[in-house]
């Protein structure tokens, strides 16, 4: 399937055409950007997806505190538009997956939704002068917003710079905006990954000097839809249900622990409807009494948690995986330099 998408090369290089003249633009000042007041942080990729940007997020939360910390997210896949506030009584189709999961682990933290980040910003600044930082997600080609560190996000099995543009590969903006970026952390990294084979790819990757950090996913507690924590243990057959860019590495740590009697996969973000979910009650339901559990992503539970109702009554089980980002050797520099900023 890669090698037929490279036959879309021509299309690709008309993309890039097309970035590099608006980047041009803002790079020479003729589009104007706006400077934030607060420190600002960009948690961002170049590609569509799937680098763990809500895990980093949610690191930098845990690393900084949420005293003077804000989240600030356009909220992809909500049903609102203009300015909102998010709360945990809120569902996602009102404030998004990601600011909804982020607010719900970090109680205490302010996090707003605005596709404008401007607006935002200025939202933040007029309204809560307290908050220092705003961790600004997703935002590496929000061009308006000048902010003030760039965190750019690669995947150690297909980093940026293997990589070609849409519709060829799966870049959305070209790979010398890398050179904005502070630091690149590579996620996803193997536990037993080689120093040799990361110095290597450090090389590749720091082509404006920019610090290197590794970084894997780390899964941890396993909790039902209330968040409540859950004895792994009393479940051996799950099913998987899952609409996130990457679900491979969800799917094979499943195998690791349970029987997975099948994957239910979704496009990411996907609001689950009725009749995809009947569907998923009739799989099920022919198991008998030994009915198998639902397994999912922490951020699809964000979305499942509509339809508790329905599991209720159906008596299915539903387990959300969390998962946190490891930096390892690495956390000590890592830290230092976001600390630092």
């Amino acid at each position: 399937m890669q090698e037929l998408r490279k036959l879309l090369l021509p299309l690709s290089w008309v993309y890039g055409f097309i970035l590099s003249l608006r980047h041009l633009l803002y790079d020479s000042g003729i589009l104007k950007v706006y400077k934030p007041s607060q420190k600002t942080i960009v948690v961002g990729n170049l590609s569509l997806g799937g680098t763990g940007k809500t895990p980093m997020a949610d690191y930098l939360v845990s690393l900084l505190g949420t005293e003077s910390v804000a989240i600030l997210s356009r909220g992809y896949g909500r049903e609102t538009k203009g300015t909102v506030v998010v709360n945990a009584s809120m569902t996602a189709t009102q404030c998004g997956d990601e600011p909804l999961l982020l607010k719900n682990k970090h109680p205490n933290l302010f996090v707003l939704v605005d596709e404008n980040r401007e607006r935002g910003l200025e939202y933040l600044k007029i309204n809560h002068p307290e908050i220092e930082t705003v961790i600004l997600d997703d935002a590496m080609q929000h061009r308006k917003v000048k902010a003030g560190f760039y965190l750019l996000l690669t995947t150690w099995d297909r980093p940026f710079t293997s990589d070609y543009l849409l519709p060829a590969g799966n870049l959305r903006d070209i790979k010398k905006r890398s050179k904005s970026a502070q630091a690149i952390v590579v996620t996803k990294t193997p536990f037993d990954a080689s120093e040799k084979n990361k110095n290597q790819l450090a090389s590749s990757l720091a082509t404006s000097g920019q610090s290197v950090v590794f970084s894997a996913i780390s899964y941890g507690e396993i909790c039902d839809l209330n968040s409540n924590l859950t004895d792994s243990s009393d479940f051996s057959n799950v099913v998987l249900v899952s609409a996130i860019a990457n679900p491979l590495t969800f799917e094979q740590e499943a195998q690791k622990r349970f029987k997975v009697v099948k994957h239910f996969k979704f496009k990411d973000h996907h609001l689950f409807r009725p009749e995809e979910l009947f569907k998923l009650r009739d799989f099920i339901d022919t198991f008998g009494p030994e009915k198998p559990a639902v397994l999912t992503t922490e951020k699809d539970a964000q979305r499942l948690k509509a339809h508790v109702a329905f599991f209720e009554e159906n008596q299915i089980d539903v387990l959300y995986w969390k998962i946190k980002t490891d930096f390892g050797s690495d956390a000590e520099r890592f830290n230092a330099m976001i600390r630092s900023i």
